[in-house]
């Protein structure tokens, strides 16, 4: 499945976006989560390569039990040509092998791994713009 994004007017143009992944860690492991994206430029050719992100990197420390984890990844940078209102496209899955070779190795965290959530950080420097396609 692909999951559409639409960039908010109040997002600072130029700045990175920040996407990460909600699950539930359920051991002392951090699975091979893998989110590809491809930037839709409006009033552009559509884009139709995906580039891969690693996001397996754990915000809190896992002790026991079932913890609300968040992993994350690198940055995106926008590509030349954005604007507000782009459409960034993601699918987001776990690479178990590492057949993308994102990954230093094979999936190690064992069981299911939960994802509650897919989201965006960026940067606002409006709550929005008078026009509806520009600031």
């Amino acid at each position: 499945a692909i999951v559409n994004y639409q960039l908010s007017h109040e997002w600072k143009m130029g700045s990175d976006l920040s996407p990460h992944i909600h699950f539930q860690q359920t051991n002392n492991a951090m699975p091979n989560f893998l989110i590809r994206y491809r930037w839709q430029r409006n009033g552009q050719e559509k884009t139709t390569a995906w580039t891969d992100l690693k996001v397996n990197t754990a915000v809190f420390t896992y002790t026991s039990g079932t913890l609300n984890q968040i992993a994350n990844g690198a940055n995106i940078t926008p590509p030349t040509g954005y604007s507000i209102s782009d459409i960034i496209q993601f699918r987001i899955m776990r690479d178990n092998t590492n057949a993308s070779g994102a990954f230093t190795g094979a999936d190690t965290y064992t069981g299911y791994a939960e994802i509650t959530g897919v989201d965006i950080h960026y940067e606002k420097d409006t709550l929005g713009s008078r026009t509806e396609y520009t600031k």
